[in-house]
């Protein structure tokens, strides 16, 4: 799943699988660069068609059902310790370089930013602005288990059921609030992803498959559907978007499957990575770029956040507190 360690992996019999990685890696590239370039454009449509249902579809393909309270016990502690972690840096790191730049920070106090951060995840912004995936990924992996323990196969009839009322309740809800506390307006876009992940790893597409119905499908949501944006609970085009994010990322996964070592090995590498680099990278782009163009931004980001998770891991603190590992 993303963001479970490796012993985390070892705990629960889970086997990391090369592609994958690389594909998170990828992934992670993209929320990078949709960060950097984040006036609209060809480019910013395209990362925005499906880079965050990528994460998720992948964290669906990767996950299986568990006992509920050991899942919620493995999930507090890598997950959302490293949430408060993160989040409470973050906050200090704003107070304090707002300061020292003689600018107003976001959050008058700690206990502004920790409100905003729980109950006003939507309004989020700067540094802070990806604090609603991780919250969403939590609450979607127990929901996940919840109804997988149930209903172990994903081509069961019912899930599609399921999963449609769950997209109609969440086009329902965004028309009438932008309120997403911990994240969870996303939660219905995500528990979709996670089921489609599961679906796609039970049912491989065939050549058919794929020259039908997820290429065209890829190329029509490239081309004219509005772009998901989870964090508001804004999922495009009923069914469309969200169906034509998924096309787009089992697209991308078949051919990041089929690259050279050389190329997916620093890929897997980074996609290891990629929660603290999500954590972190907005901070880097935030306060640089009065000072760096979009380039160099990209560079510093991405490698201020890998010497992030690199100093995180290499104490004993850092790897319980920061990358949520076992003690």
């Amino acid at each position: 799943m993303a963001g479970q360690s490796g012993g985390d992996a070892r705990a629960t019999g889970a086997v990391r699988v090369a592609w994958v990685d690389a594909a998170k890696g990828v992934g992670i590239l993209l929320v990078i660069a949709g960060h950097v370039w984040w006036r609209p454009g060809p480019a910013h449509h395209v990362i925005y068609s499906f880079h965050m249902p990528l994460f998720f579809l992948l964290s669906g393909y990767m996950v299986t059902p568990q006992p509920g309270w050991a899942l919620l016990a493995r999930q507090a502690r890598s997950l959302l310790i490293p949430f408060a972690a993160f989040s409470l840096i973050l906050i200090g790191i704003d107070l304090i370089v707002e300061h020292a730049r003689g600018q107003v920070p976001i959050f008058p106090g700690l206990g502004a930013g920790i409100r905003a951060i729980l109950w006003r995840t939507e309004s989020l912004r700067g540094p802070f602005t990806i604090l609603w995936f991780i919250p969403c990924l939590f609450f979607t992996r127990l929901a996940w288990n919840a109804v997988a323990r149930r209903w172990p196969r994903p081509d069961d009839w019912r899930w599609a059921l399921l999963v449609a009322l769950v997209m109609a309740a969440g086009h329902g809800i965004a028309a009438r609030t932008t309120a997403s506390p911990l994240g969870s307006m996303a939660v219905p876009a995500a528990f979709t992803c996670f089921w489609v992940g599961q679906l796609w790893k039970a049912r491989p597409p065939g050549r058919a498959t794929i020259l039908l119905l997820l290429v065209p499908l890829a190329a029509v949501t490239l081309a004219v559907l509005p772009p998901v944006n989870l964090k508001p609970g804004d999922f495009g085009m009923p069914l469309l978007s969200l169906a034509g994010a998924a096309a787009i990322s089992i697209l991308l996964c078949s051919g990041i499957a089929q690259l050279p070592d050389s190329v997916s090995h620093p890929l897997a590498r980074l996609g290891r990575a990629s929660l603290v680099i999500m954590y972190v990278h907005v901070a880097f782009i935030h306060y640089l770029t009065p000072y760096m163009g979009r380039w160099m931004l990209f560079a510093v980001a991405l490698g201020g956040s890998v010497l992030v998770q690199k100093l995180a891991a290499a104490s004993r603190l850092g790897r319980i507190v920061l990358l949520g590992q076992r003690n």
